[in-house]
């Protein structure tokens, strides 16, 4: 027996122990840790008492059961949670349930009661056995990432001007050069200050060529998705493209910027603060990243039905919001 299942076994003894002396109708849930963020582990056990036989009559009174994830209520709360791992122990007519879970959104997560019995028996592949049991959760709260940094507000940032289309755009910058040309003299002795004009002009087509650049290569990727069979490549070359973009946007590099470092970056980046709709922005950016660093390094880890759809259309809106005017934003949303 490994160490692990052994301190398993132990831990489910002490806590049965521990409420041995209340009263056994009277179910037990423990979640650790007590404070929740969005993509922590969280580890639930739940104990109960059931004088009739949960397991089928084939299995020992004394007994641990490892559980399916692929149970359908868990497929359908996908959106919500990740399990995992699930497993049940027995002890005579005590029982501890143990589900670890990722939560994915903020706020309250209530687990809808589910059949318990059908669990076992999907999990055994059987048809039936034992006495129905429905295991009621108590909801849990998941709180923002944002709040664990205890980012509230800060100064926006001193992004570059942007003008309203490409067409004036354009309209401007061959203007320049014809005004160059007739009036070269005029210029030399502003040269200083038309260098300064010209180079914001520029940076201003490379951010733009940049953010193009950006969702050509994202859409590239989506066309040849039924050509990309492991999701951990998908979700690889999702991440590279976002975070080249982020290179390029910001003049820093991000490439070896770990997820969880994604705040403190910006925020050194930005002067000391961001706005709440820059905030808004990051903390979509940290899930997505968070997302694909689960099915990159999690042991068989894989997108849901549609989910690489979803994570491609939200990358992409995400870096149209980056480059938009946040008064605008603002103005729209009122």
């Amino acid at each position: 027996m490994s160490i692990s299942k052994l301190k398993s076994k132990i831990s489910a003894f002490l806590l049965i122990l521990t409420f041995s002396s209340a009263a056994l109708a009277e179910n037990r849930q423990f979640v650790i840790p007590q404070k929740i963020f969005v993509g922590d582990t969280v580890e639930i056990k739940y104990l109960f008492h059931s004088d009739a036989s949960i397991f089928p009559s084939d299995l020992a009174k004394n007994s641990r059961l490892e559980l399916s994830k692929d149970f359908k209520f868990f497929e359908e709360k996908k959106d919500s949670f990740s399990v995992k791992s699930i497993f049940i122990e027995r002890n005579s007519s005590e029982y501890v349930l143990s589900l670890t879970i990722v939560p994915w959104r903020q706020g309250i997560l209530a687990i809808e009661p589910f059949d318990l019995t059908s669990l076992i028996l999907h999990s055994l592949n059987k048809t039936q056995g034992g006495v129905s049991y429905t295991v009621k959760l108590d909801s849990i709260e998941v709180h923002s990432l944002l709040k664990q940094k205890n980012i509230t507000s800060f100064m926006p940032q001193s992004g570059p001007l942007l003008l309203p289309g490409t067409t004036v755009l354009l309209a401007v910058f061959s203007f320049v050069l014809v005004v160059l040309l007739s009036l070269l003299v005029y210029f030399a002795s502003k040269l200083p200050m038309f260098a300064k004009f010209i180079e914001k002009i520029l940076y201003i087509l490379s951010l733009k060529h940049n953010s193009r650049t950006a969702i050509n290569e994202i859409r590239r990727l989506q066309k040849k998705s039924d050509q990309i069979v492991e999701d951990k490549v998908y979700a690889r070359e999702l991440q590279r493209i976002l975070r080249r973009f982020l290179r390029e946007r910001f003049s820093h590099d991000f490439q070896s910027v770990t997820t969880g470092k994604l705040y403190e970056e910006f925020i050194e980046v930005a002067g000391g603060s961001l706005s709440d709709f820059q905030s808004d922005l990051i903390e979509k950016l940290t899930s997505i990243f968070l997302r694909t660093d689960y099915i990159r390094f999690a042991n068989e880890a894989h997108f849901e039905d549609g989910e690489r759809l979803n994570l491609t259309k939200e990358a992409i809106q995400l870096i149209i919001d980056f480059e938009a005017d946040e008064k605008s934003h603002e103005e729209e949303k009122k």
